[in-house]
């Protein structure tokens, strides 16, 4: 690497692969402003070609008052990454699951409305509730039942 542009060989893109220059990057920019910058979400690039997610922190180096270069400590943050994402897809699923469950919910309350309901008996006063579990009581024999009433009354 000795004599060769350290952006130019592994610092020259983004992750999208745009094109990097040299003098938006915050390393650069400790070397002409004398502040330190510090990047959390960046790459770099293996000479195999394979971006390389990294943070680090360009410190600049003061030498009798004279700028005379930087520190720039670097961390890989492939696994930082790689559980990042895996959390936002177990967020994804708890999402999903919890769509289903409250779908599930709404069905099943529609289904005990109507067991409670006795399909389309609708009411709940004293009288009702004596109908329905006149109802209960006769239903699971083979008993034959009259059922008399004014018509219009929903006898049937």
């Amino acid at each position: 690497m000795v004599g060769h542009d350290a952006h130019l060989m592994f610092h020259h893109t983004h992750a999208d692969g745009s094109h990097f220059p040299v003098q938006q990057c915050p390393i650069h920019a400790s070397f002409s402003d004398g502040q330190v910058h510090h990047v959390d979400n960046e790459v770099f690039w293996h000479k195999n070609g394979e971006a390389i997610p990294v943070e680090y922190t360009s410190t600049p180096i003061f030498e009798m008052g004279r700028l005379v270069g930087a520190v720039v400590l670097f961390r890989d943050i492939r696994e930082r990454k790689r559980a990042e994402q895996q959390l936002r897809d177990a967020l994804a699923e708890v999402e999903s699951l919890k769509q289903r469950l409250e779908l599930e919910n709404e069905y099943l309350q529609e289904e005990i409305k109507a067991e409670l309901n006795h399909r389309d008996i609708v009411g709940n006063s004293p009288a009702v509730a004596k109908l329905i579990q006149q109802i209960e009581l006769v239903a699971p024999t083979s008993a034959n039942v009259l059922i008399s009433g004014e018509s219009g009354t929903g006898k049937s």
